[in-house]
């Protein structure tokens, strides 16, 4: 291996990018990459990763009421910054703007100690949080309207013409899926006081309808290549998963597989995928699905319905998620 190869290996060992040369970038300018997001950001901005890190720790804390001492919202953080960076790298972007973005793309999610408060969408709380902290670390001020508006973008679906966006957007999916995705599926369950049944019923369908529109769903050429992988791998894992729980006699689900027009339009088709109960557990009846949508203030969810025509709504139960958006369309 040569050392210009070497250097596009990132920390997971895969190669970020097969033409990063095409882009302009120089073998020089190949060896600063930086390993990781402290390293990129230390020297020129000091004190920012930890006064963002602050932020979200203690309104997250506030909002779990002193039930947490570790935050679940900054480790996401920090998974979906570094991907952004490995994404701006293979994209030939200076990932300094992306990886800033996605550190504030959830600083708002618990301000002042509550989720999604009122109509004020989460974008734009981070946006105002990071003029804020931006400013004190002296971020120049033309770079600061850049990460805000990439921010409000976010929310007001104009990604398209935003690369930090693009960026950010993709890597804050792509962090949910594959191995990664499928220990934080686990870890989501027991910050919710989930069992892993009702983790099941309640969660599994949208991580499964999520990854079979992952690709569909990327905005950016390294994007929608490691969808691909990453979705075949998700699928992978929770149909094993399932398969286990069968054998042992555990619990048998069953994987439905339909479609459904997505929110872009009643000619834009999704798959939908759900994990459901192969019969009633009380009578051991078949059981009957039934759909609602919803329009909310930052998607439309699809509100699923299971309910046992012999039992009714003794064994019946509901579960809603926010339908994929497809950015290719």
């Amino acid at each position: 291996m040569d050392e210009v190869t070497r250097m596009l290996i990132l920390n997971d060992g895969m190669p970020v990018s097969r033409d990063l040369l095409s882009h302009g970038y120089s073998t020089v300018q190949l060896r600063d990459q930086k390993r990781n997001i402290y390293e990129l950001l230390h020297d020129r901005y000091p004190g920012l990763i930890s006064d963002i890190k602050k932020v979200i720790e203690d309104s997250e804390f506030k909002y779990c009421r002193g039930s947490r001492n570790e935050s679940f919202l900054w480790q996401h953080t920090v998974y979906v910054s570094s991907m952004a960076m490995k994404i701006a790298y293979a994209e030939g972007i200076d990932p300094v703007l992306p990886v800033v973005t996605a550190l504030f793309h959830d600083c708002g999610k618990f301000e002042n100690g509550k989720y999604h408060e009122g109509e004020k969408p989460e974008e734009e709380a981070g946006a105002e949080i990071a003029s804020r902290l931006l400013q004190k670390a002296g971020f120049p001020g033309a770079d600061r309207h850049v990460v805000r508006e990439s921010l409000l973008a976010l929310y007001n679906e104009d990604k398209v013409d935003n690369i930090n966006t693009r960026i950010v957007h993709d890597s804050d999916f792509l962090i949910k899926f594959g191995h990664m995705g499928f220990a934080n599926f686990f870890e989501k369950s027991v910050l919710r006081g989930m069992v892993i049944r009702n983790s099941i019923l309640k969660a599994m369908s949208k991580e499964l309808t999520y990854a079979a529109s992952l690709e569909a769903n990327m905005f950016t050429p390294t994007g929608k290549e490691m969808a691909r992988k990453k979705a075949a791998v998700t699928v992978a894992l929770f149909k094993n998963y399932l398969e286990e729980l069968r054998d042992t006699g555990i619990s048998d689900y069953e994987i439905k597989e339909m479609e459904i027009n997505c929110c872009k339009g009643p000619d834009d088709i999704i798959p939908l995928i759900l994990v459901l109960p192969r019969f009633c557990e009380n009578c051991y009846s078949p059981l009957g699905i039934s759909f609602e949508r919803e329009r909310g203030i930052k998607c439309e969810r699809l509100i699923v319905n299971i309910n046992c025509s012999r039992c009714h709504e003794n064994s019946g139960y509901d579960f809603s998620f926010c339908l994929p958006e497809l950015s290719a369309v």
